[in-house]
């Protein structure tokens, strides 16, 4: 299984996906809080996890933001 993270300074979307099938889907939003590493580790263990793919977000133009400099 593939986890999919689309970090938030609020809130961070997961997506789940199946690289031989080649299926993902949008999986839940946690909280981006002091609870966070631990989150993610139960959930790495919880879905057998063996990958972990981290969004790198751009501008409309294609230049990094503020939020791929974070």
């Amino acid at each position: 299984m593939i986890l999919g993270i689309d970090y938030g300074t609020k809130r961070i979307g997961l997506a789940l996906g199946d690289k031989h099938l080649k299926i993902y889907k949008p999986f839940k939003i946690i909280k981006n809080d002091k609870n966070l590493i631990q989150t993610l580790k139960h959930i790495v263990k919880a879905y057998k996890i063996e990958l972990i793919v981290l969004g790198y977000p751009l501008t409309p133009s294609g230049k990094e933001g503020q939020r791929a400099k974070r």
